[in-house]
């Protein structure tokens, strides 16, 4: 049996050092805890690797590699890097689940680049709160996960 892990970031990070692509432990959060966790199921996890790439080289290069540790890697835009990951995530969500209301950041585009990431099925541990609310507009719209019924959740 296989145990897939689908979170914002892998418990690795790629950087690149020398024309090479390293990877090194991600610090901190889910990402941390969840890779110690030891179980009979052969895990996969999928996440962005903490790094932009622009060729396709590069992403095939990092998928490779990942591939060996049963990592799978989504690449982010430096736009969804910006405003998806470091800005409704980390900016937005992260501080209110944690009590940390004064660093709380509320801006617009950040909401759209969640919206954007959220109605594509990107899922994380913050965003499934609202998953409830997802699949109940799909079902009004007939079952069918189209497009209105994306953008009327939302």
């Amino acid at each position: 049996m296989k145990l897939y892990i689908i979170s914002n970031r892998l418990p690795v990070k790629a950087v690149h050092r020398d024309g090479a692509y390293l990877f090194t432990r991600s610090e901190g959060g889910l990402a941390t805890g969840l890779h110690a966790l030891h179980t009979r199921y052969e895990k996969h996890w999928i996440g962005w690797p903490g790094v932009d790439v622009e060729t396709d080289e590069d992403r095939r290069s990092i998928r490779e590699e990942l591939a060996k540790m049963n990592f799978h890697p989504i690449f982010l835009t430096p736009e969804q890097i910006a405003n998806y990951y470091e800005g409704y995530s980390n900016s937005t969500i992260w501080p209110l689940c944690h009590y940390f209301f004064a660093f709380t950041r509320y801006r617009k585009d950040f909401w759209e680049a969640y919206r954007d990431g959220y109605a594509a099925g990107w899922f994380t541990r913050y965003e499934i709160i609202e998953s409830p609310l997802y699949a109940e507009n799909i079902e009004e719209k007939g079952g069918a996960a189209d497009d209105a019924a994306k953008t009327d959740l939302l």
